[in-house]
């Protein structure tokens, strides 16, 4: 019996299948890995851009613009924005001593980020005034001369007896100043789109330091974002666009995160994701 191999056309035509079917199998093994890679991505910059769009609300919603000693926004851009950040809540545990220009508050019951910092924080006070009106009521500001801690407050329960200085506005002073009045400790904050030594484009903020009369250094918060990746526009109370940080009723914030190769991104890239959000501040004039 006489037995057949395989023709060289009949191997060469085998070849060619297998190598058809082979390199499909492997397109799509590459593209299921680049999906994957980009799905990937986008998850790792979204959950980013999420970061960023809750951690600038939470301070903008203190803030107050219509202060009568001025707005609590200290200067403001596109890329950038600072103000007093609130950061700590204490009670007057009695009235305050006009005379001596101190203030008695109520040491474990505080509430906020974190206790007062004298290197860092300034106070505001709350001033009643006349209690049968809301038209005089108004926050003073002062510096801390010295804090004394001890236990002065009813039931000899600890306290902080604070010595103020530089206290704003100087008349009528803490006269209107009432047992239980809320003290505010606030540090000076600026959010801004910062440029690293690699070129990368970040979330950053910066404190003002009191002794130094300075801004501190950039500290990275997330990122990378585009080199537009922060951007601030602030409304007044109709709505408008304003420039006059006594007039803000409002700021938009628009993040843009910058989506690595393995995503698809580039600098100008319609495939770098987007989030934004707009945040009323506090005594919003609508």
């Amino acid at each position: 019996m006489t037995r057949r191999g395989l023709s060289l056309v009949e191997l060469m035509v085998a070849i060619i299948l297998v190598g058809i079917v082979a390199g499909s199998i492997y397109q799509l093994l590459l593209s299921t890995e680049r999906g994957y890679r980009t799905q990937a991505e986008r998850v790792r910059v979204n959950g980013n851009l999420r970061n960023a769009i809750s951690l600038l609300p939470a301070d903008i919603r203190e803030l107050n613009a219509a202060d009568l000693l001025g707005s609590d926004i200290i200067s403001m851009d596109t890329s950038s924005v600072s103000y007093r950040a609130m950061r700590n809540l204490y009670f007057l545990c009695q009235p305050a001593n006009a005379a001596t220009a101190q203030i008695v508050l109520a040491e474990d019951a505080w509430f906020g980020l974190r206790p007062y910092d004298s290197a860092r924080d300034w106070l505001l006070i709350f001033q009643e005034n006349d209690p049968a009106t809301r038209q005089d009521n108004e926050w003073l500001r002062a510096d801390v001369a010295s804090i004394a801690t001890g236990n002065s407050c009813p039931g000899s329960t600890p306290s902080l007896t604070v010595t103020l200085a530089n206290l704003v506005p100087a008349n009528p002073g803490l006269s209107g100043v009432t047992d239980g009045a809320p003290v505010r400790g606030f540090e000076l904050v600026e959010f801004l789109l910062n440029q690293d030594a690699n070129q990368d484009w970040w979330l950053a903020t910066r404190q003002f330091g009191k002794s130094s009369s300075t801004w501190g250094p950039a500290q990275a918060i997330l990122g990378p974002l585009t080199p537009r990746g922060l951007q601030l526009k602030y409304f007044d109370g109709t709505g408008a666009v304003t420039a006059t940080p006594a007039n803000v009723a409002s700021i938009g914030i628009t993040v843009t995160g910058q989506m690595s190769a393995v995503g698809g991104g580039s600098p100008g890239s319609s495939n770098n994701l987007h989030l934004a959000t707009r945040v009323a501040l506090r005594n919003n004039r609508r």
